[in-house]
Parts: structure tokens; sequence; C-alpha cells
């Protein structure tokens, strides 16, 4: 924490009443639910964000992210809205359609399996005024706090949650977003890494004008040394669109 950056805790953003229970990693206590997934944990923190921080524009970024170009405001926000990262046809599978479907309950839209488009990815911009009226939303369809109805959830995704809101409640337009199908991270999501050996296959290629940033994820094993001097060398000479 600096004069550029400030900590907010998971407990600065959840109600009191929602807590955490010592060497229990995946689960929290809740007082007004039963108890709640870290899981869901995790999506409560970003749908919270609004209470802690005055800001017009919220940009959430995995940790495992690394910028490699300068970024500005430029690559989120332009004259027609802000960057809704919106992809027609993807990610139509099971893990998935349990999203939409809950995503539907909490909106008060026929349950579907599959809204149509994907909104998950590793750099996700919202907007502050259409997050409090998805809240509102949440609130006048299920009767409860929007926090509750959320906690009652086994499976959500919050970027689907939001981008459902944003497309089929509020309206794009209106929500003030325009949508993009292209991602701004070259992400390991998309590549079959099983060792050192496949980190090759990741970064030897050309990257696209508009990534600004690269995501090995940590949960693959790999230490960041062994690919440490690749993004370093990326951050050096950000014009060189090799990879």
């Amino acid at each position: 924490e600096n004069h550029r950056t400030t900590i907010i805790t998971a407990e600065d953003l959840l109600p009191w009443w929602i807590f955490r229970i010592p060497r229990v990693g995946k689960m929290w206590m809740s007082l007004k639910t039963l108890p709640v997934r870290s899981w869901i944990v995790q999506q409560l923190m970003k749908l919270s964000v609004a209470s802690q921080i005055n800001a017009d524009v919220f940009c959430f970024v995995d940790s495992d992210v690394a910028f490699v170009r300068p970024t500005g405001l430029d690559a989120f926000v332009s004259d027609r809205g802000v960057r809704l990262f919106r992809r027609p046809g993807h990610a139509n599978m099971p893990t998935h359609q349990r999203w939409h479907r809950s995503s539907a309950r909490l909106l008060g839209l026929e349950e579907r399996d599959y809204f149509g488009s994907d909104f998950i990815g590793n750099m996700i911009t919202w907007r502050r005024d259409t997050l409090l009226a998805m809240q509102q939303r949440i609130e006048e369809v299920t009767g409860k706090h929007w926090v509750r109805a959320v906690a009652g959830e086994l499976h959500l995704s919050e970027y689907i949650l939001y981008g459902i809101f944003a497309e089929h409640v509020m309206g794009i337009q209106k929500a003030g977003h325009e949508p993009q199908d292209f991602d701004l991270c070259h992400c390991s999501w998309d590549y079959e890494i099983n060792g050192p050996d496949d980190i090759d296959t990741f970064f030897n290629r050309d990257l696209d004008p508009h990534i600004r940033a690269v995501l090995v994820q940590s949960n693959l094993g790999l230490t960041t040394e062994i690919y440490a001097k690749r993004v370093e060398t990326l951050q050096d000479h950000p014009d060189d669109q090799s990879v």
C-alpha cells in the first residue's frame, strides 16, 4: 500500500454476517444463509466493490496477469461506451450453463442454459452505475438484500451475471457499454500446458496489436522463474509483437 495503491480486504467488502472460520479454507460462515462457498465469496467481493470504491469504472484483473504493453484508459473506455467483453457463441458448456441459469433466476428472467454469449475473461470492466442497477434488480426480483440472494447460490459467475444484466435486462447501450469480442490478454487457458516445455508453444507466437498482457495460470504448478525472462523481455520491448 502506498500513495497510489489502497489495500481493501475481503472483510471490508463483505457484510458482518459473512466471516471466515480459521483453518476451514473452502467455506465461510454465514448467519443469514447456509455456509458460503469460497467460490461464491470471490464473486461477492467483486459485486460489492461499489460499496468501497467511488469510481465510474472498475477493472478486474486476475492476479496471474502481467502487463507487457502500456495500458491506459483508452484500452477500456471510448466515446462509444465502456468495454464489455462479450463473446457470442463461446463457452456453451455444462459448467457455464449452470451459471447462466442461476443468473436468470437472480435477474427474474426465464431460465435457459445459454444466453448466447460468454462474458468471462482476465481483464474485465464494469460500470459502477450499471452494477448498482443490477443489485437493485436482484433485490426487486428476490425480495432479499442482493448479498443474501447471491450468497444463497451454489453456482454463479459474477461476469456472466453482470453481462446478462447489461445485455438482456438493461440493454447494452443503455448500460453504457460497448461490446468487444477480442481479449486483451494472451492467456494460457487456450493452450495445452503440462510442463515447462509447453511454455515455448505459448510464447512462440506473435501478439495481436490489442493484446496488453499475458497470463500463465498459477494452478498449472509452474514456477514463475520458468517464464519470467520471457515476460520481462516483452515489458522491455513493448513494440515488438513477437513473444
